[in-house]
C-alpha cells in the first residue's frame, strides 16, 4: 500500500479521541455499562482465538496483562479460554492495587477460578515473561490500549522486547502495545503483532508512519457498540 493509499484508509478510520468518545456516549446515552463492553471485547476476542488455535501449535497460552481496561480485556480472554480447556497463564505486569477498577472486578473473577496469575509489579517482571513464554505456543498482548502517549521505558520495555525477540505467534487487543493508535509512531518500543483485534473499528495509527509493520494481519471485534454511534465523529 502506497503512503497516499495509506492516508485515505487512515482517514475513513477513527482517532483515539472519537473513539473514547463513542465509548463514552455508549454509557452515558445508551446506559450501556463499560464493562459489558469489557467482556464482549474478551469474548470476542477469546472466540477468534479458539478458531485459529490451530495455527498455534498448541493449547499453551500467556496472557500478559497491563493495569488498565486493555488488561481487563485480557483478563476476561482468559477466563474464556480457561473455560475451554486452555492451559492459560496470566501474567499481570502491574501491582495488584493500581489496577483500574473493571479490571480488577475481571482479575478477581480469574483468582476465584483458580486460575494462574503471576504478578509481576513487585519483581522483574521480564524475568517473569521469559519465563512462562518458553512454555507457551501463543502470546495475548493486553499490556497498553489506546490511549498510551508516553514513551515505555524500564521493565514494561524489557518486556515488550522480550515479546517480541521470542519468535511466538502474538495477538494484540485493540493495539500493539507502545503503538501510537493515532499516529503509529512506536512510542519507545511496541509489539510486532501476528494478528491485532481492535475494538469496534479501525484506528488511525494502523495505517501510517510505523503502524502497517507492527499490526500484522487486522481483524475488527464487534463489541455490541450501537450502530449509529459508530457514524458518529465526534
Amino acid at each position: 500500500m502506497s503512503n497516499k493509499q495509506q492516508s485515505l484508509v487512515a482517514d475513513k478510520a477513527y482517532s483515539v479521541d472519537q473513539f473514547k468518545g463513542i465509548d463514552r456516549r455508549a454509557t452515558e446515552s445508551y446506559g450501556i455499562p463499560s464493562i459489558v463492553l469489557m467482556e464482549n471485547a474478551g469474548l470476542r476476542a477469546a472466540d477468534f482465538i479458539r478458531y485459529a488455535s490451530a495455527e498455534f501449535k498448541g493449547p499453551k497460552i500467556v496472557v500478559a496483562c497491563g493495569r488498565g481496561n486493555n488488561g481487563g480485556d485480557g483478563f476476561v480472554v482468559a477466563r474464556h479460554l480457561i473455560n475451554n480447556g486452555y492451559d492459560v497463564s496470566v501474567l499481570v505486569l502491574a501491582k495488584k492495587k493500581d489496577i483500574a477498577p473493571n479490571a480488577a472486578l475481571n482479575l478477581a473473577i480469574l483468582e476465584k477460578m483458580k486460575a494462574k496469575v503471576y504478578f509481576g509489579g513487585s519483581q522483574r517482571p521480564a524475568n517473569l515473561l521469559k519465563r512462562e513464554i518458553s512454555r507457551c505456543n501463543l502470546i495475548v498482548d493486553a499490556i497498553f490500549g489506546i490511549g498510551l502517549k508516553r514513551a515505555i521505558d524500564g521493565p514494561l520495555r524489557s518486556c515488550i522486547s522480550f515479546i517480541n525477540d521470542s519468535g511466538k505467534p502474538v495477538v494484540s487487543l485493540d493495539v500493539p502495545s507502545g503503538l501510537n493508535a493515532d499516529t503509529g509512531d512506536v512510542l519507545g518500543v511496541a509489539v510486532k503483532a501476528t494478528y491485532t483485534l481492535t475494538m469496534a473499528a479501525a484506528k488511525k495509527g494502523f495505517y501510517i508512519n510505523q503502524g502497517p509493520k507492527h499490526i500484522g494481519e487486522l481483524y475488527i471485534v464487534d463489541i455490541g457498540l450501537p450502530r449509529q454511534l459508530l457514524k458518529t465523529r465526534r
